[in-house]
C-alpha cells in the first residue's frame, strides 16, 4: 500500500492509480499497478512484469444488479480456487503449457542471444505460472 501512495504522490502520475488482482510490492514500481502520466515515461512501471497479462472481460448481458453479494464471493471463492495468485503457481503445468511456450519462441523470436538464453532457461516453473495472477 505504501508503494501505491508513494506512486500516487509522485507528481509523475495523471490521476489515479488502479491496483489490479496481481497487485504485490515491485522493486521500483508496484507490480499490478496502472497510472498515466503526461510527461514521464517509467520503463521500470512496465518493464518489472511484462506481459503479466490482465484482461478485463466485458460480459454485456450481465450488469452488477444482477450480482449479489454472496454470488460475488461465490464467484471469488471459485476463481481463487483455481487461479494461483501472487507467488503462487500451479502444481503441475496446464496441458500443453511447455509445448505452447516453445511454439511461441518458435514463433515470435529471431535467433539471438536473449532467445537462445530463453530457450536454455525455459523449465517447467515457466510453465507452471501459465494462466496465474502473478507466479
Amino acid at each position: 500500500l505504501n508503494q501505491l501512495k508513494s506512486l500516487a504522490e509522485s507528481g509523475l502520475v495523471v490521476g489515479h492509480v488502479a491496483a489490479m488482482p496481481d497487485v504485490h510490492l515491485g522493486k521500483g514500481a508496484t507490480v499490478g499497478s496502472v497510472f498515466a502520466s503526461d510527461e514521464w515515461v517509467a520503463p521500470n512501471a512496465v518493464g518489472v512484469d511484462i506481459g503479466c497479462g490482465m484482461a478485463a472481460v466485458p460480459f454485456p448481458t450481465l450488469k452488477r444488479s444482477d450480482l449479489t453479494p454472496d454470488m460475488c464471493e461465490a464467484i471469488r471463492r471459485k476463481i481463487k480456487l483455481r487461479i494461483p495468485t501472487g507467488f503462487s503457481e500451479h502444481g503441475s503445468p496446464l496441458p500443453n503449457a511447455v509445448e505452447f511456450l516453445e511454439r511461441q519462441l518458435d514463433e515470435k523470436t529471431t535467433e539471438t542471444p536473449c532467445s537462445r538464453w530463453l530457450r536454455e532457461n525455459l523449465n517447467e516453473k515457466h510453465a507452471k505460472q501459465i494462466g496465474t495472477l502473478g507466479g
